[in-house]
């Protein structure tokens, strides 16, 4: 545990003298704690999943070298890349966070450094700096005056690295991404959308940061839903990245503006989008943002007394669940503590779907409907937990017993969660339905989602290449008989985690629907697939099943190198390329086998 403390102590100091922050200096100019994010080179975080032989966390490998550079932000059709790694992002939040270790009240939680009381804090620790010389660097207008909004001519200069595009251009990618994006992921309320699009002028120098981010991260998105129609998808990508571009370039003025509603939308928008590419550490950082804003604006809490209307309460847990949905996806995909703890919150499951949402379905027996935003919510609790008690630091010290008996009690919370859905759009219900050929988007994160975590949840135990209730027995810190265990299908972990990959694997004939709104997130989940079963061929090559896996991580590869969207992001081509290497090395073993 010491040893594991002073290496993660090592690699952020080196990671902040990455930044320039000077440890030995008490202060820091404010350029360099909050340096200007843009746009950095695709790859992914350090630890490397390929690299590690038990591939007991689940994320990609990081891959260096930028996509392309520009010099000019006017009419380019390059990438500009300022950042040459990852690393160079900040971690999630550390600038805007004052932990517990300096706060000078005992028993006291750590708090967010934008806040009213992290603005006391700095202003008492500056030697009692008048907190209006503070607030006044967060909102400041091109006369130097201090405005509510802060336009977009304050403290930070921001850049436009695609002008938008004309009026009857903007309000058909409006359209769509409000017929194909915004009813899987309703950030937004629909008016809401139309009265911001609906100004007389667009111009940057007229709106507020969270606005422009607002307008910006909704053309990138509908850019990336265009169909790919020829040779036209990586003309389409690449709009989508100068779009997101311009909502990057806002992101100081965002995390230290006033906190409200738009900009924790801004920033939702901003981190599913990079989290469709594999762009894991500034994703990351926006959801961390994300996550401290909805503490300030009180989402999170239960809205007892509240003076909002109903719909707008609804829209505001809406959002808070969102924004939780997402914490809880990156930390078990990237391994990395979520930025909420569910102590922290009294928020209660939503009991209806969001309003102009696809998460209202009907039922064969007509006598309801089926809430799939509650059970999207239900799952990403379980996702919680199961990083909690299999992947997390603490995890790693536990005795086998432990492990195996959380990874009995997450295995049944899956199935109880299974059984709480509707039989016609459970999880394997639909694999014997040969006739269908398309399925809804939330049913089909659903899906993917629940495999995801089937394979999380017994992979601890596959790896360990338990085939007989007696081999846990043998192992010295598992002591009870076979017959003591609580849920005995976890002697069966190897067959299900290969089972639930193949099964999700069988899901991407459904990704070649047109407009999938998360086509980027859903990548990952093949992947991590066949990098599954390839790992099962590695351990035993003499499987029965050893030729059906090889041909559907063939499949799956020949299905992502026929996508322009795979070869147009750095990140989700070095996805594709662990997925080859690891076939490759699957074969090899095969091959010594015979």
């Amino acid at each position: 545990m010491i040893n594991r403390l002073e290496t993660n102590i090592e690699r952020m100091e080196s990671r902040l003298h990455g930044m320039g922050l000077k440890l030995s200096e008490s202060r820091a100019p404010a350029a360099q704690v909050f340096p200007c994010l843009n746009v950095p080179t695709i790859g992914h975080s350090e630890r490397d999943t390929a690299s590690d032989p038990d591939f007991t966390c689940f994320r990609a490998g990081r891959e260096s070298g930028p996509i392309g550079t520009t010099t000019s932000a006017g009419a380019n059709t390059g990438i500009v890349f300022p950042y040459k790694n990852l690393e160079d992002w900040p971690p999630p939040l550390a600038s805007f966070s004052i932990p517990r270790s300096l706060v000078d009240v005992p028993n006291t939680g750590g708090f967010s450094a934008i806040s009213a009381k992290g603005m006391e804090w700095i202003s008492r620790k500056a030697g009692n700096i008048p907190l209006e010389h503070l607030s006044s660097l967060l909102s400041t207008d091109r006369h130097g005056q201090t405005t509510a909004n802060c336009l977009l001519n304050g403290a930070f200069p921001s850049r436009v690295f695609r002008s938008l595009p004309t009026r009857e251009e903007t309000f058909s990618l409006l359209r769509d991404y409000i017929e194909n994006f915004n009813v899987i992921f309703p950030v937004f309320q629909r008016s809401e959308l139309l009265s911001l699009f609906n100004q007389e002028s667009l111009d940057m120098r007229g709106q507020t940061p969270s606005q422009w981010a607002c307008i910006n991260a909704v053309l990138a998105t509908a850019y990336m839903l265009r169909p790919e129609n020829g040779g036209s998808g990586k003309t389409e990508h690449q709009k989508s990245w100068l779009f997101i571009q311009n909502a990057l370039e806002v992101v100081n003025e965002l995390c230290l503006g006033t906190p409200d509603l738009l900009t924790l939308q801004a920033l939702l928008i901003m981190a599913t989008f990079l989290l469709g590419i594999s762009a894991v550490q500034p994703c990351g950082f926006l959801v961390s943002t994300a996550i401290h804003l909805c503490h300030e604006l009180g989402l999170g809490k239960t809205e007892e007394g509240s003076p909002l209307c109903s719909e707008e309460i609804q829209h505001r847990r809406t959002v808070f669940w969102i924004a939780y949905w997402l914490d809880r996806e990156l930390s078990l995909r990237f391994c990395e503590p979520p930025a909420q703890r569910d102590e922290s919150f009294s928020a209660t499951l939503p009991m209806e779907a969001p309003t102009d949402s696809k998460y209202t379905m009907p039922t064969s027996d007509l006598s309801g409907s089926f809430n799939a935003f509650r059970s999207t919510c239900q799952l990403a609790m379980i996702k919680g937990q199961l990083y909690k008690d299999l992947y997390s630091p603490v995890a790693e010290d536990r005795p086998l017993s432990q492990v195996v008996a959380s990874v009995g009690v997450l295995d049944e919370k899956l199935q109880e969660w299974k059984r709480s859905i509707p039989p016609e759009y459970q999880p394997e219900k639909d694999m014997t339905d040969s006739h269908r050929s398309t399925m809804s988007p939330v049913v089909l994160l659903l899906h993917y989602s629940y495999f995801h975590c089937l394979i999380a949840v017994h992979r601890r135990v596959a790896a360990r290449e338990f085939s007989t209730g007696m081999d846990l027995v043998e192992t010295n810190d598992f002591t009870s008989s076979p017959a003591s265990l609580a849920n005995r299908r976890v002697l069966l972990s190897t067959s299900l985690c290969n089972k639930a990959a193949r099964a999700a694997i069988n899901l991407t004939k459904y990704l070649s629907q047109e407009r999938i709104p998360f086509f980027g997130s859903f990548v990952y989940y093949p992947v991590v697939a066949s990098m599954t079963l390839s790992w099962s061929i590695i351990r035993n090559p003499q499987d029965a099943y050893r030729e059906l896996n090889l041909k559907l991580i063939g499949r799956t590869e020949e299905f992502l190198s026929s996508q322009s969207f795979c070869e147009s992001f750095e990140g989700i081509r070095s996805l594709v390329k662990q997925c080859v290497e690891y076939r490759g090395i699957a074969e090899a073993a095969v091959k010594a086998a015979l």
